[in-house]
C-alpha cells in the first residue's frame, strides 16, 4: 500500500472511529475546547502522580507494619525460651531434682507475663486465631498437670508447644509482611530470624533435654543412641542453613558476621559436650561422672549456647529493624521527592498550558475579530500575530486573501466601470428588462436607435415602447413562457424583427436577449442593432454574388475537390484551371495519381505530404507554400488552400482545395528583400558618414565615436541584449556626440582651461543633438539617447537632472562606454588617464553616477574577457 493510500484510508476510517468525540469538540467553543483539554489532561497527571504516591504510600505502611511485627518478634521468641527453660526445669524434677520447682513456677509466671505482652501488641485476628487459642490452652494444661505425666510425654508436650510457637512466629511474620520483604539481604535475615534460628534453639533444647534423662540414668540403649545422634545431625544441619542465610545477609555486615561466628562455635562445643558424654556412657555402659553432674555442666554450657544464641538475636533484630528502617526512609524520600516532582510538574504544566490556551484563544478571537470586520464591510481589517504556527499561516493567509480580495475588488469595480463605459459606447442598443417587462437600462446608443431619452424609457413598458402594435402579444407571450418554462424560441438566439421608433416608424432590427439569473429574480438584457443598412447590403451583396459567380466561371486557379473515406483520400477531381497552373491537364492528373507529387520539388514534397495527412486527420490547417516544377519546366510558387467539408459528427467528407499561382509575388517579395537590405545598408552608410564630418570637424576626437560605439555594443552583448537592440546602441553610439557640431571649433579643440560661458556651450550639445536628430524616424531611440547621454544615475548629470530608471538603458550604456573612453583616449588639453584609471572611475561611482549592471559588464570586459580599447 502507497503513502497516499494509507493516507486516503486514514481519513474515511478516523472520523468514523472519532464520531463521537468529533461530534462534541465541534459543538465547543475554542475556550471550552482548550478547557476540556486542560482537564483531562490534569486529570492524568493527577492520576499518575496519585498512583506514585499510592504505591509509595503503601510501600511505606507495609515497611511500617514490618517493623510492627519485629517488635512482636522479641515477645514471641522470649516466649519460646521460656517454654524451652521450663521444659528442662520440668525434665529435671521428673528426673528426681526436686529444688527446681522453684526455677519451674517462676519460668512459668514469666512465660505468662511474656503471653500476655503479646497478647497486647498482636493484631485482633492473631489473638483470636485458632492456634494462638490452641497455644493459651497447650500452655495451661502443661503448668497445671505437666509434672504428674511421664517424662517422656512431658517432654513430647513441651516440645510440640513450642513447634506451635515456632509456627505461630511464622505466622506473625507472614501476616505482618516480614516474609515477603523486597529485598534479599533483609529477606535473609527476617528468615533467619523468624524461622531458622529459632529451630536451632529448639534442636539444642532437645539435645539437652534428652541427653538430661541419659545422664541421669546412666545408661544409653540402641535407640536412644540413634535419637540423640540425629539430633544433633539436625543441629549440625540447621547450623549449616544460618550460616548460608547469615552469609548472604551479613556480607556487608562485620559485626554480625563476627557475633554469628561465636554462636555457632559455642553451640557445636555445647553439641559436643553432650555428644561426648552421652559416647561415654555408650562406650562404658555407665559414666563416669556422677548424673548430677554431668546435667549441670551440660545445662551450663547449654545455657552459655543459649546466652549467646540470644545475643545474636539481639543483633539480628536491629540489623533487621535498621534494614527495614533505611527502606522506610528511603520510601518516604522517594515519596517526598515524587510529590515535589509531580508538583512540580503540574506548575510548569498549567504554565505551559495556560499560556498557550491564552496565545491560542487570542490568536482565534483576533482572528475571528478581522474575519467579522472584514465581513461586515471593513476592506482594512488585517491580522496582526506574533506566533509562527498554524495560526500565523492562517493569518498571512488571511491578509494575503484580504489584499487579493481587495485587488479583486478593484478590479470589479474597473471592469464594471469598463462594462458600463464598454455598455454606453457600445454600436449596440443595449436595453435591460425586468421580469415584468419594464425597461431599467437604457444606453446612448439606445437613445440614438429609438429616439427615447433614457429618462423617458426607464420605467416603461418594453412591448410598448420598441414593439409595434402587431408583435406585442407574441412578446409578451414569449416573455410568460420563458418565466414558466425556461425555455424561449428567442432567447440566446440571434433574430431578426421589426422595431418600433418614437416617431412611430418601423424598421428592421438585428436581436439578441441574454436572461439574467440573480437569485430568485429573472432579468432580461437586449442587444440591438439597426440593421437597414446592413439589409441594403444583403441585396447588394447578392447581386455581387451574382456577379462573383460569373467571374469563377471564368478564373484561372488550380481547384480541385478529394474525397475521404474512413480517414483516406479516394479520389479528387480537378478543374480545367490545373493546365494554366501546372501545364497539365485534369485528365492527365486523373490518370497518373503519383503525378502531382512528382511535379513537387523534392525538398518540399516531406512537407507538402505532412501537411496533407494533418488534414486527413480532421486539422483546420492553415494555406501552405511550396515550390514546383512545371510541365515545361519552369520553376513555380503556388500557394494552397484548404477547405473541409464534414458531417454533422464532425467527420471529414472531403476537403477543397485552391492553388493559386505565387510566383510573381514571390520574385516581388524578394526583390523588396532585397532593396530592403540595400536601404539598411545606405542608412548605416549615412550614419558613418555623418561620423567621418563630425570627426573632420573635430579632428582631436577623432575615433571618439567609433570607439564608445563598439564598447557600447559589446557592453550590451555582455548584458544579453538581442542583436536588434545591440545593433540601435551602436548607432547611439556613433550619434550621441552629433550636437557638438553646434559648438565652435576653437572651444573643442582649445588646449587650456576652458570658461564657464564656454562650458555652458558644451553641455548644450545633447540637447542640440536631441534637436538634430529628433525628426529623423530612426528604429531606435537614438535623438533620446543623444539628449540623455550626460546623465547621472543619481540625478547630479546635464542638461535635465535624470535619474534612475528616467534614463534610459542604451543611454546608461553610452554614458559608461564614453566616460571610459574619455579618460582613457588623449585630449587637446590634457593627456589621457589611461584604461585602469577609466575603470576605477566606473568602479568607484558604480550605483551612484552609473548603472551598476552595467559598470559591472565593462568592467569584466577589459579585466576578465580581455577586451581591448584601440586608440
Amino acid at each position: 500500500m502507497s503513502i497516499f493510500e494509507y493516507i486516503n484510508g486514514s481519513r474515511q476510517v478516523l472520523p468514523v472511529i472519532f464520531y463521537p468525540i468529533i461530534a462534541l469538540i465541534n459543538r465547543l467553543g475554542y475556550v471550552w475546547k482548550f478547557v476540556l483539554l486542560v482537564l483531562i489532561s490534569l486529570a492524568e497527571i493527577v492520576m499518575v502522580a496519585y498512583s506514585v504516591y499510592t504505591h509509595l504510600d503503601n510501600e511505606i505502611r507495609t515497611s511500617q507494619r514490618e517493623l510492627a511485627g519485629i517488635e512482636l518478634i522479641h515477645p514471641i521468641v522470649k516466649a519460646i525460651q521460656l517454654f524451652q527453660r521450663h521444659r528442662d526445669l520440668s525434665a529435671e524434677i521428673l528426673c528426681g531434682d526436686p529444688t527446681m520447682q522453684f526455677k519451674r513456677t517462676a519460668k512459668a509466671r514469666e512465660a505468662d507475663e511474656v503471653l500476655d505482652d503479646i497478647v497486647g501488641k498482636l493484631s485482633p485476628g492473631l489473638v483470636s486465631s485458632a492456634s494462638f487459642r490452641q497455644i493459651r490452652r497447650d500452655w495451661a494444661r502443661i503448668q497445671n498437670e505437666g509434672l504428674n505425666w511421664a517424662k517422656n510425654d512431658n517432654f513430647v508436650a513441651h516440645t510440640r508447644l513450642i513447634e506451635q510457637m515456632r509456627l505461630f512466629e511464622i505466622t506473625t511474620a507472614d501476616d505482618y509482611a516480614l516474609t515477603t520483604f523486597p529485598e534479599i539481604e533483609t529477606s535473609y535475615l527476617i528468615d533467619t530470624t523468624v524461622s531458622i534460628l529459632p529451630r536451632a534453639l529448639e534442636n539444642i533444647a532437645q539435645i539437652r533435654g534428652y541427653a538430661t534423662g541419659i545422664l541421669a540414668e546412666n545408661k544409653i540403649s540402641e535407640p536412644q543412641k540413634v535419637v540423640i545422634n540425629t539430633m544433633i545431625a539436625e543441629l549440625a544441619a540447621t547450623l549449616r542453613d544460618i550460616k548460608i542465610n547469615l552469609d548472604k545477609s551479613s556480607s556487608n555486615n562485620p559485626i554480625l558476621r563476627a557475633s554469628f561466628t561465636a554462636t555457632t562455635h559455642a553451640i557445636s562445643d555445647t553439641a559436643r559436650q553432650i555428644g561426648a558424654a552421652v559416647a561415654t556412657v555408650s562406650i562404658v555402659g555407665h559414666s563416669r561422672i556422677r548424673p548430677i553432674d554431668s546435667f549441670s555442666l551440660s545445662t551450663q554450657s547449654i545455657d552459655k549456647s543459649y546466652a549467646q544464641m540470644y545475643q545474636l538475636y539481639e543483633v539480628l533484630l536491629p540489623a533487621t529493624e535498621a534494614l527495614i528502617e533505611t527502606h522506610l526512609d528511603k520510601s518516604r524520600i522517594e515519596l517526598r521527592t515524587s510529590i515535589g516532582i509531580a508538583s512540580l510538574l503540574i506548575l510548569v504544566w498549567a504554565y505551559f498550558s495556560i499560556g498557550i490556551c491564552y496565545v491560542m484563544i487570542f490568536n482565534i478571537r483576533s482572528l475571528n475579530r478581522s474575519a467579522l470586520a472584514f465581513v461586515g464591510g471593513d476592506m482594512s481589517s488585517r491580522i496582526t500575530m506574533k506566533t509562527r504556527d498554524e495560526l500565523g499561516s492562517i493569518g498571512n493567509n488571511f491578509n494575503e486573501l484580504a489584499d487579493r480580495f481587495n485587488a479583486l475588488l478593484k478590479a470589479r469595480h474597473a471592469d464594471e466601470a469598463r462594462l458600463r463605459a464598454t455598455i454606453e459606447n457600445a454600436m449596440s442598443a443595449v436595453v435591460h428588462m425586468d421580469a415584468e417587462g419594464k425597461i431599467i437600462g437604457w444606453n446612448g446608443q439606445a437613445e440614438n436607435i429609438f429616439g427615447w431619452l433614457r429618462e423617458e424609457a426607464v420605467g416603461r413598458v418594453m412591448s410598448e415602447t420598441i414593439v409595434p402594435l402587431q408583435y406585442r402579444e407574441s412578446h409578451v407571450t414569449e416573455l410568460k413562457r420563458y418565466l414558466l418554462t425556461g425555455e424561449g424560441h428567442i432567447i440566446n438566439s440571434r433574430i431578426e424583427i421589426t422595431a418600433l421608433h418614437r416617431d412611430g416608424h418601423e424598421f428592421p432590427v438585428g436581436m439578441i436577449i441574454s436572461p439574467i439569473t440573480i437569485g430568485d429574480k429573472h432579468e432580461f438584457c437586449a442587444f440591438i442593432r439597426d440593421i437597414s443598412e446592413a439589409k441594403a447590403a444583403a441585396s447588394a451583396l447578392a447581386e455581387s454574388e451574382l456577379r462573383y459567380k460569373h467571374m469563377i466561371d471564368v478564373i484561372t486557379d488550380y481547384q480541385y475537390t478529394v474525397r475521404v473515406e474512413n480517414g483516406h483520400a479516394v479520389n479528387a477531381t480537378h478543374s480545367p484551371g490545373c493546365l494554366a497552373v501546372t501545364g497539365y491537364s485534369a485528365e492527365e492528373f486523373t490518370d497518373d495519381h503519383n503525378l502531382w507529387l512528382q511535379i513537387i520539388a523534392p525538398e518540399e514534397r516531406d512537407r507538402v505530404l505532412d501537411h496533407n495527412r494533418k488534414i486527413l486527420t480532421e486539422a483546420d490547417m492553415p494555406p501552405i507554400e511550396f515550390r514546383f516544377v512545371r510541365k515545361n519546366g519552369e520553376p513555380c510558387w503556388v500557394s494552397q488552400t484548404t477547405i473541409p467539408l464534414k458531417d454533422a459528427s464532425g467527420s471529414l467528407l472531403s476537403y477543397d482545395g485552391v492553388i493559386k499561382d505565387i510566383t510573381e509575388r514571390k520574385n516581388a517579395e524578394a526583390e523588396i528583400l532585397e532593396y530592403a537590405a540595400k536601404l539598411e545598408s545606405a542608412f548605416m552608410r549615412t550614419v558613418e558618414v555623418t561620423t567621418t564630418l563630425f570627426e573632420i570637424r573635430d579632428p582631436y576626437t577623432a575615433g571618439h565615436e567609433r570607439r564608445v560605439s563598439e564598447l557600447a555594443s559589446a557592453i550590451g552583448i555582455e548584458l544579453g541584449l538581442n542583436g536588434k537592440q545591440v545593433e540601435g546602441i551602436r548607432v547611439c553610439g556613433q550619434l550621441h556626440d552629433v550636437g557638438k557640431i553646434c559648438i565652435p571649433t576653437e572651444i573643442l579643440a582649445k588646449p587650456g582651461s576652458i570658461s564657464t560661458a564656454e562650458f555652458t556651450l558644451i553641455k548644450d550639445h545633447p540637447k542640440s543633438g536631441y534637436d538634430i536628430l529628433k525628426d529623423v524616424d530612426f528604429p531606435w531611440p537614438v535623438a533620446e539617447v543623444a539628449w540623455q547621454h550626460h546623465e547621472r544615475m543619481d540625478g547630479s548629470g546635464y542638461p535635465r537632472g535624470l535619474k534612475g530608471d528616467e534614463i534610459l538603458l542604451e543611454a546608461r550604456i553610452i554614458t559608461v562606454a564614453d566616460v571610459v573612453e574619455a579618460m582613457a583616449s588623449h585630449r587637446p588639453y590634457r593627456q589621457g588617464f589611461g584604461i585602469d584609471v577609466a575603470l576605477e572611475e566606473i568602479k568607484h561611482n558604480r550605483g551612484v553616477w552609473y548603472d551598476a549592471e552595467v559598470a559591472d559588464a565593462c568592467i569584466k570586459l577589459f579585466r576578465e574577457l580581455g577586451y581591448q580599447l584601440l586608440i
